[in-house]
């Protein structure tokens, strides 16, 4: 698993939980509120438009909001949204202290977005949120100076409680940064090991084995133009060892190598399939385009002579055949083969189009 996918499904987690939490907290506080709005109506006997902004209104919006969260959850960037929940549940738990200045109980709810802060490694959130909830403990206190002293003990728990929970968030962020500092090594160790299995050692070009998992996901794509696979093979490859030795013919190789580099593209793709075969693999390439690709390939390295066989030059066959949507890889690759196999057929150094 890659290092980007790998953090992005862990974030993903999260802001589920987030949005869950924040989804039961509106929905508790509305059920408080409404209570508390049957308690106002069955003493007062009325209900006035303050009360209903207040209550209403206000759930309403938050409910909302949440609700919109997890819709977005997978359509957005989640770096950039998840700071955005934690700042909506938040907001989230501050209007209830707002409104309802006698509830001490209330007070409590921001300091859970300190630890969702821990949570995303944000240390400049967790700062924040720790100074808005210590603004609102003693905007609290304020609004309720005339009352008993009972309420200098609630300012004094929640301000115990709020410090409480930075602390251990704090021991949460260094823990959580350390252990994704770990995962993060185990996981680029991984991909750098995954990618050295995909590469063939002396061409340095993708292997056999990633060929098969590129056509597996290529052939599940939709493009413009249908995928073309290109078999290519060294002419008279065998002479070139028993005559110049292996080691020439392995220089040989890589000339060949050069040159598929100097096409490959964001819609080319080379690999070594194996012994003197290569595979050119093309996306969103008409097939005459990619023939005109090909053929041009073929007469530059045709045209090289090599000082280590003895200025010889070396020429190459190669078969090309555009996948017909519905039949299997190994299939694809046997009609590439037979086009590679009627190029070699017909004199060798050409390029062949395979066709039914």
């Amino acid at each position: 698993m890659k290092i980007n996918e790998y953090l992005n499904n862990t974030y993903k987690k999260w802001l589920y939980f987030i949005v869950s939490c924040g989804l039961v907290l509106s929905i508790s506080i509305f059920c408080v509120n409404m209570f508390s709005l049957c308690v106002c109506f069955y003493q007062h006997k009325e209900i006035t438009l303050d009360i209903i902004y207040k209550i209403l209104i206000l759930n309403l919006l938050n409910f909302i909001l949440m609700l919109i969260s997890v819709y977005n959850i997978n359509n957005l960037d989640i770096k950039k949204f998840e700071r955005k929940i934690r700042l909506n549940y938040f907001l989230i738990s501050v209007f209830p202290i707002v409104f309802y200045t006698n509830y001490p109980v209330l007070l409590i709810l921001p300091f859970i977005s300190i630890i969702f802060a821990a949570i995303f490694e944000n240390l400049k959130d967790m700062k924040f949120f720790y100074t808005a909830s210590a603004l609102l403990i003693i905007y609290y206190f304020i609004n309720n100076l005339s009352n008993e002293i009972l309420e200098m003990v609630n300012v004094i728990i929640a301000f115990i409680l709020l410090n409480i929970i930075y602390k251990i968030s704090k021991e949460l962020y260094y823990m959580i940064k350390e252990d994704n500092s770990y995962i993060k090594k185990i996981l680029k160790r991984q991909n750098n090991l995954q990618k050295k299995l995909d590469i063939e050692p002396l061409t340095k070009l993708l292997n056999k084995r990633s060929l098969y998992r590129d056509l597996e996901n290529l052939v599940k794509e939709k493009n413009k133009f249908s995928p073309c696979l290109v078999m290519i093979d060294l002419d008279l490859f065998k002479r070139i060892n028993d005559t110049y030795g292996h080691v020439n013919g392995d220089k040989a190789l890589l000339e060949l190598t050069r040159h598929l580099n100097k096409i490959e593209s964001k819609n080319i793709k080379a690999y070594r399939f194996g012994g003197e075969e290569f595979i050119v693999v093309t996306r969103n390439l008409d097939i005459s385009k990619v023939y005109s690709i090909i053929e041009k390939m073929r007469k530059n390295f045709g045209n090289i002579k090599h000082s280590y066989l003895n200025n010889e030059s070396i020429t190459f066959s190669a078969g090309i055949c555009k996948y017909d949507g519905t039949s299997e890889i190994s299939k694809w690759l046997e009609k590439s083969d037979e086009a590679l196999y009627q190029a070699k057929t017909e004199g060798r150094n050409r390029v062949i189009i395979y066709k039914e």
